[in-house]
């Protein structure tokens, strides 16, 4: 019953609670603003006493002189008065407004995380800024200054009653008028709004669209996480920290349960040291821990410094959700939450049990990634080349890609057909970068390299294809 009378508050009621405190300050602006009101009708009185002498006769110059100088009296301290009142509802309405965004950022920090994401910052930034900051108007100029004129009106009105009832009927004559002419304005609406808000051109009329488009918080991110999706492949991983060879990425206790706490470890074989990496449609990294099936999240969906990092089950929320960025054979994690933000190894510390969170981005070794895949086969890849012309020897190069990255060349057999033949090692299971150099020349695919994954790939032409072998038969001379 409660809740349901809170909800269905008006909005007077709202601001009567916001401006507690504030009464005593719109009250004094109130009254001040009818002083200056009853000191911008005393002039008028006092030009009537003057026109009155002059037409008597009795006017003498420093009569005149006295009663000009009343007038102007008046009239300063009415325009003071003003701003007296203007200062005090102004002063009054800021902190109202103060209140009022208080009220609704402690709202905001009791929002389900879901139903606060499901805006755009920029509508929450209308609420609390423009919309919180219209009630200005209403506040501080409507209430001292309709109030004082209204009042104002009222007692012109009284004093023509009092002076000749006739004057004060003959005054009443303009509300009806005013009503007529008010209601007239809006005859016909609907049709002079449309008539306004359509253009022509031409002869030929034309509705006026204005579309707004609310800007994506997360365009960049998505941009990153898109140009970013083919540096790590999807598979199973150990992942280590740059700051020390062997320190894994490691669920505390090989915990199975939601929270679960994320950190680095010695290598022990364990399942809880293995993630699975899979990529979503746009391009983000999602880690699920082999032993739990939970995947690696930022507690509460927080973006700032030092959230911690957990395992959780899978919501598809932005706090579980990373970018994998390739800077040579390591990786930086960037949260899909905030551009800015990445996964960090708290105080840079290699020993057991150190801590993992997000931190902003600083190029440490704590911030860096290397990902050595699980269960592969380190078989060797047939690598298949054919110059553009007839050579006497040619050597092929290599970068196999992985954490880290290993690189190699050697000379190349020459088989038939113009093709040569080479075996590269730990090739055939990871994807690899291979150029090829005879006489002065060399072949990297323009400084590309040629990509190419497979137990062989045959390269001729500027083209590369995988799991084939050329069609030719090495015969030997009789």
């Amino acid at each position: 019953m409660n809740q349901s009378t809170k909800q269905n508050r008006s909005a007077a009621s709202w601001l009567l609670e916001l401006a507690k405190g504030r009464y005593g300050e719109y009250a004094l602006s109130v009254f001040t603003a009818l002083l200056g009101v009853v000191c911008s009708l005393a002039p008028y009185f006092i030009i009537i006493r003057l026109i009155t002498a002059l037409v008597n006769g009795t006017a003498e110059l420093s009569h005149c002189l006295t009663l000009c100088a009343w007038m102007a009296g008046f009239w300063v301290l009415r325009y003071m008065l003003h701003s007296i009142s203007t200062s005090l509802s102004h002063h009054a309405t800021f902190h109202v407004l103060a209140n009022t965004r208080v009220r609704l950022l402690d709202k905001l920090a009791t929002l389900p995380l879901g139903t606060v994401l499901d805006r755009s910052s920029g509508s929450y930034k209308n609420i609390i800024v423009e919309r919180v900051d219209s009630i200005e108007t209403t506040l501080a100029h409507l209430l001292p200054e309709m109030t004082a004129n209204i009042v104002g009106a009222l007692a012109v009105l009284v004093l023509l009653f009092i002076e000749d009832w006739r004057m004060g009927l003959s005054m009443l004559i303009v509300v009806p008028l005013g009503i007529l002419c008010f209601a007239s304005m809006f005859s016909g609406y609907n049709e002079k709004f449309q008539r306004t808000v359509t253009a022509t051109a031409g002869g030929v009329s034309a509705s006026v669209e204005v579309t707004v488009e609310a800007q994506d918080p997360y365009a960049e991110l998505d941009a990153l996480a898109k140009a970013h999706a083919s540096d790590l492949e999807d598979g199973t991983y150990v992942v280590s920290t740059r700051l020390k060879d062997g320190m894994l990425l490691d669920v505390a206790g090989g915990s199975k349960k939601d929270g679960g706490n994320v950190l680095i470890y010695t290598a022990t074989g364990g399942a809880n040291q293995q993630w699975r990496v899979t990529h979503d449609p746009k391009g983000y990294v999602t880690l699920a821990n082999v032993n739990s099936g939970k995947v690696l999240d930022v507690a509460g969906g927080s973006a700032k410094d030092g959230a911690n990092a957990l395992q959780y089950s899978s919501t598809g929320g932005r706090n579980q959700k990373w970018v994998a960025v390739r800077s040579g054979s390591s990786y930086r994690l960037v949260s899909a939450m905030s551009q800015s933000l990445v996964l960090d190894v708290a105080g840079a510390s290699s020993r057991n049990g150190a801590n993992v969170l997000v931190y902003t981005a600083n190029g440490g070794a704590n911030q860096q990634w290397s990902f050595r895949p699980v269960g592969q086969s380190l078989k060797s890849a047939t690598v298949w080349y054919r110059p553009s012309s007839a050579q006497e020897r040619v050597r092929v190069q290599w970068r196999v890609y992985g954490s880290p990255d290993t690189t190699g060349g050697m000379e190349m057999t020459q088989a038939c057909g113009g093709w040569w033949k080479a075996t590269v090692p730990a090739a055939g299971s990871t994807r690899t970068g291979l150029s090829f150099s005879y006489g002065s020349a060399t072949d990297d695919n323009g400084g590309k390299l040629y990509d190419v994954k497979g137990e062989s790939a045959a390269v001729s032409g500027g083209q590369a294809v995988t799991d084939v072998t050329p069609n030719c038969v090495v015969t030997t001379k009789q």
